[in-house]
Order: structure tokens, then sequence, then C-alpha cells
């Protein structure tokens, strides 16, 4: 029995739907128009990163190698929503000389 109880496909779908999260945002960061993708990123980023971090906490008694995979999922969520926030707001514009 796992930190949620008794495991069901409910959960299981759920568990499925968090982890295609980074791989849907990399999809929709590439498709969107930046200022909606700059949006995105700066509201999933933070959304998706505290239950990861949450893991870390010692009441999970996570493996080693599991929260060093979550500390370097956290680190480039924190590099994303930095860029994300510092990104310009409008394109620069280009002129030929």
């Amino acid at each position: 029995m796992g930190p949620f109880g008794q495991v069901t496909e409910l959960k299981l779908l759920a568990v499925a739907a968090f982890l295609a999260v980074p791989a849907s945002m990399i999809f929709l960061t590439t498709v969107l128009p930046s200022k909606a993708s700059r949006w995105l990123n700066m509201v999933i980023g933070p959304l998706h990163g505290i239950p990861n971090a949450l893991t870390l906490l010692p009441m999970f008694a996570a493996p080693l190698f599991f929260k060093f995979i979550v500390g370097i999922e956290l680190l480039i969520t924190l590099l994303i929503v930095w860029t994300a926030v510092r990104w310009p707001r409008q394109a620069l514009a280009v002129t030929d000389s």
C-alpha cells in the first residue's frame, strides 16, 4: 500500500496524467503563441513542482534514486519558470541593415 492507500485504476490514471504533464508542456510550448506559452509555463511549472517537492519530505521515505530524479526535475522546472518570467513580453524588432 502506497502513500495514497489502496492502488486503484483511477489512482493509476491520475498518476499517469500527472506524469504526462511535462511531455505535454514541451509540445504546447512549441505550438502555442509565445504569450500563452509563457503564462502556461509560469502557472503549470509551480503547480507540477509542488507535489514533486512534497515527495522529498521524510514522511514519504522515497529511495535515493527517486530523490535524485525529483531533484533534477525540480531544478529544470525552476529554470523553465525563471526563463518564462524573464522572457521578453514583446518580440524584438528585426531590422535590415
